[in-house]
């Protein structure tokens, strides 16, 4: 069921494949219309922690992968290009974002217009870990709390590099259909390991891989607190020489003052603990 409902809204020629199970899905449904998109994977140069997987789902759904390894420092530019598209100096953000600017920029070097992502899944089939931490009575709430908010870097970095980027797992049909589920029936993405166990039964046992950790674009925290003191002093420093600014309040964000503050910072990615 859910590899036709993804299906309707599957049509691309390109697809960012991570080689985890929302995009193989993604890449398995367009393939069920009879497309053969491109599948696009970055990592770090050594990084073997998304490539394997990757390879294997391409191989699984004879589809081209093309492969997009960078240097640490390349990637630092790619932290940067996609601050000048989101406007923010939020480090777990722009770090995953850099990884879909890299794909992205690809597609489009590579004459690709339409682009598939897997954006959503996680959201919709509870697949973050922190999602375990809550009692099953409360999963249906938070999930609920969380899709009302999603916001996907892709659209955005998509369009800035003239693009158009396709999030089957949002569309509202998909949407219904997820959320009338109940949350003990989709914890850990059982629905969408269930469809893939006959087409890429290594990606349907694969655990959740952050986009970060898979491409091993994570390392870059690391590298930025060795430049400037903290992943939040580098973006800070860099968003201020760009000369970009943001509303602020003084019942804003703690840290940064930003005014638009919920107990969470799209800014600078503060998270206040409740």
């Amino acid at each position: 069921m859910i590899v036709d409902l993804l299906s309707k809204y599957a049509e691309c020629d390109g697809v960012l494949l991570s080689g985890g199970i929302d995009s193989t899905l993604v890449a398995y449904a367009a393939r069920r219309i009879g497309h053969v998109p491109v599948g696009i994977t970055v990592s770090l140069v050594s990084c073997q922690g998304d490539l394997p997987f990757a390879l294997y789902a391409a191989a699984r759904l004879s589809t081209p992968l093309s492969i997009v390894q960078v240097r640490l420092v390349e990637a630092l530019d790619y932290v940067e290009r996609a601050m000048e598209v989101l406007k923010n100096f939020n480090a777990m953000e722009l770090v995953n974002c850099a990884v879909q600017y890299a794909g992205l920029e690809r597609a489009r070097d590579l004459g690709l217009r339409r682009v598939c992502t897997g954006d959503g899944g996680d959201e919709l089939f509870l697949g973050y870990s922190f999602y375990r931490k809550y009692p099953l009575h409360a999963l249906e709430e938070k999930r609920r709390e969380i899709v009302a908010k999603w916001r996907f870097c892709s659209r955005q970095i998509a369009q800035a590099l003239g693009l158009e980027a396709v999030l089957p797992f949002t569309e509202n049909e998909v949407v219904k259909f997820a959320l009338a589920l109940p949350a003990a029936e989709v914890l850990d993405k059982k629905p969408l390991r269930e469809a893939l166990k006959g087409v890429a039964p290594l990606i349907a046992a694969r655990r959740k891989t952050p986009l970060e950790e898979g491409s091993c674009f994570n390392r870059l925290y690391e590298e930025m607190e060795k430049r400037a003191g903290s992943p939040y002093a580098y973006l800070c420093r860099l968003f201020e020489a760009k000369g970009f600014q943001y509303l602020r309040s003084a019942e804003g964000c703690p840290r940064c003052g930003y005014a638009q503050f919920d107990g969470y910072c799209s800014m600078c990615g503060y998270y206040e603990e409740r």
